[in-house]
């Protein structure tokens, strides 16, 4: 079976704009997008607060390779002339599709945002970075990373983090 947005036509310039458009219009300030060497991410503010987002190609590659047939998987283990062909169309169809699995869920979180259905710190927490003397860190990337790890408990995430709940 075909996995979702597979087929998709659309451009990864085209996704990109509307995700700038939609973080605009849901009130993020200083969007702007960064083509790096082999990455493109996308940065916006919210109150003060930095956001990045950029598409999971890599993923999407494994996601789409896993779905193919075992003929074509193993043309693709072997890198003969047709796996070589066939890795070429998934690494250039991913990156669309990566892309607008992303400006997918831009939009849905974007309307919730513009509805005051949801905050955009709840929306895109999963997308907050802040700033570190090595760089940015992805604040979500790292409280996964710790709870898969062991490093942190969910009954006691709140003491290493510093967080305290107000009694009312």
């Amino acid at each position: 079976m075909a996995l979702p947005l597979q087929e998709t036509s659309v451009s990864t310039n085209r996704s990109i704009a509307q995700i700038l458009d939609d973080l605009e219009l849901a009130g993020f300030e200083k969007v702007a997008q960064v083509r790096g060497k082999d990455e493109k991410e996308i940065f916006g503010k919210w109150k003060g607060i930095d956001f990045r987002w950029s598409a999971n190609t890599k993923d999407v590659i494994d996601a789409m390779i896993a779905d193919l047939g075992e003929r074509t998987k193993t043309q693709i283990r072997r890198k003969d002339n047709r796996g070589i062909a066939q890795m070429q169309k998934i690494v250039e169809k991913a990156e669309r599709v990566a892309w607008r699995v992303l400006a997918e869920q831009v939009r849905a979180t974007t309307i919730a945002i513009r509805y005051r259905t949801i905050e955009p710190l709840h929306g895109f927490a999963g997308f907050m970075t802040v700033n570190d003397k090595g760089g940015a860190i992805d604040l979500a990337g790292l409280l996964t990373q710790k709870l898969a790890d062991g490093e942190l408990k969910p009954g006691n995430i709140l003491s290493p983090l510093l967080i305290t709940r107000e009694v009312k």
